[in-house]
């Protein structure tokens, strides 16, 4: 054992953190605790981290999930031993559904005080079960180990967190007491690490890559949109103005009615393609979703939010709904899907637009036109005959008064719904996130601060007649 005052505690927090930076981490929350100080001293003292402090080990991990959301960047979540980290779990399993990239550092003890009664110690390994991308019990900091290994595990989580499909991945590390030593014994044991050290780039690279498909199942998919006669695009939660930008454009091109979620950032502003914004009360009349019954679907992002759109899709099952997204899992409560593209969105919509030529389908956007005639005027004309506050009144003046430029988190439960029906369709352009990925309601405000933060931006929130602004930290 070191002996007092001599430790690699704090050494190897600096290799974790400064990894980290050079991965392209800029930013970590943490609650802090006692078997965590070297990860909290190592991020507090680096010039390039940004960090922020929480007193709630659950709120803290939500305002990384919210901050990771917001820059599509890990965030990292620094945490003590015990309960401290199982305090992670919601925000772990919302990361992991809504393929955030979350790096949890939990805190612990050493594997002499596992299961033997010692305080503040709990069975940390595999926390986090199957909701996260990767695990690693990182061993109690020694002169015995290369600390290359520190580096290139440091590397291969941040790969694994934004490989998609992104999502979290946690290291556990193991720390022996003292915690912070008080004499310089790192020179000698990190002096393998010189070459590194000059540089100013991760030790393992792992160049960016993403899910693209074959040119043959380009090729089969757009012989099957050429030939639509009745096309619906749908498109779920992107992930980014980018995303968003380019399924615009898309959308443009293709001629096909839009049905776009709130997620997807084109629900609340103006659009130079066909759409249907107020579909949910559209197919209110079972009558006008039998005329619009459509005979191919494309859903590109995450899943839709309108129960109601899911049960249409149910009634009237066409014989091909082609799903995009990044991942491979299944977002198809409604066992529709008949073929399912793995790709990045921007990449599948660049890569088959060239793909199509041109179509008209003049007579089916007609039809969408019309059965959706008036319905901007209906809503503001029923939320206008009562002077009381009501949620899907809510949803209509925040959408309508908010400036661009601004960002706005939305709550699960009624919140999200409200605005997907509700929300003015002529609006600024707004960068729209949720916490939809398993769709719980703990941690709103959290994720919101930490969406703000990651945006650099006022960040209203919607959360069950609660208006709260959150403003950039």
């Amino acid at each position: 054992m070191n002996a007092p005052g001599e430790n690699l505690n704090l050494a190897w927090a600096r290799l974790i953190i400064e990894e980290l930076v050079r991965c392209g981490v800029r930013a970590c929350c943490m609650a802090s605790g006692s078997r965590n100080s070297p990860l909290v001293v190592a991020a507090a003292e680096h010039a390039r981290m940004q960090t922020v402090i929480h007193h709630d080990e659950r709120g803290a991990a939500f305002f990384a999930l919210g901050h990771a959301r917001a820059t599509g960047v890990p965030c990292a979540w620094l945490t003590t031993s015990g309960t401290a980290a199982a305090n992670g779990l919601p925000a772990v399993v919302e990361a992991s559904r809504a393929s955030a990239p979350l790096i949890a550092l939990t805190a612990d003890r050493p594997p002499e005080l596992r299961d033997a009664g010692a305080n503040q110690a709990i069975d940390q390994v595999k926390l986090y079960g199957d909701n996260v991308r990767w695990f690693f019990d990182l061993p109690c900091p020694t002169p015995d180990i290369d600390p290359a290994f520190v580096l290139t595990t440091i590397d291969q989580a941040v790969h694994r967190a934004c490989s998609a499909p992104a999502g979290p991945v946690h290291l556990n590390c193991m720390f022996r007491e003292p915690l912070v030593g008080d004499r310089d014994v790192a020179s000698p044991v990190l002096a393998p690490l010189q070459d590194w050290r000059e540089r100013d780039a991760p030790y393992t690279n792992y160049p960016e890559s993403r899910p693209t498909l074959q040119s043959e199942a380009l090729q089969h998919i757009a012989s099957v949109v050429k030939v639509a006669s009745r096309g619906l695009l749908l498109v779920g939660q992107l992930d980014s103005t980018a995303e968003t930008s380019v399924l615009s454009s898309f959308a443009a091109g293709l001629g096909w009615p839009v049905l776009a979620d709130v997620t997807s950032g084109l629900r609340l502003r103006p659009a130079g393609y066909p759409r249907a914004p107020y579909y949910d009360q559209l197919l209110l009349s079972d009558a006008a979703a039998t005329v619009l019954a459509p005979d191919v679907v494309l859903h590109v992002g995450g899943r839709m939010t309108s129960r109601r759109l899911q049960q249409y899709l149910v009634k009237q099952r066409c014989e091909t709904y082609i799903h995009v997204s990044a991942g491979p899992g299944r977002q198809d409560p409604g066992h529709l899907v008949s073929l399912h593209a793995q790709s990045d969105p921007s990449e599948f919509c660049t890569a088959l637009s060239p793909l199509l030529g041109e179509s008209d389908h003049e007579k089916w956007v007609k039809a969408w036109e019309t059965k959706g005639e008036g319905l901007d005027s209906i809503v503001d004309a029923t939320l206008g005959e009562t002077q009381s506050v009501s949620e899907p009144g809510v949803a209509r003046s925040v959408s309508r008064s908010l400036p661009a430029g601004h960002g706005l988190f939305l709550g699960s439960s009624m919140p999200i719904r409200d605005m997907d029906a509700y929300g003015y369709a002529e609006g600024k352009a707004l960068a729209v996130a949720a916490n939809r990925g398993a769709s719980g309601i703990d941690g709103t405000l959290a994720s919101a601060a930490g969406y703000a933060a990651g945006l650099d931006r006022p960040v209203p929130v919607v959360a069950d007649f609660l208006g709260i602004q959150v403003r950039s930290l």
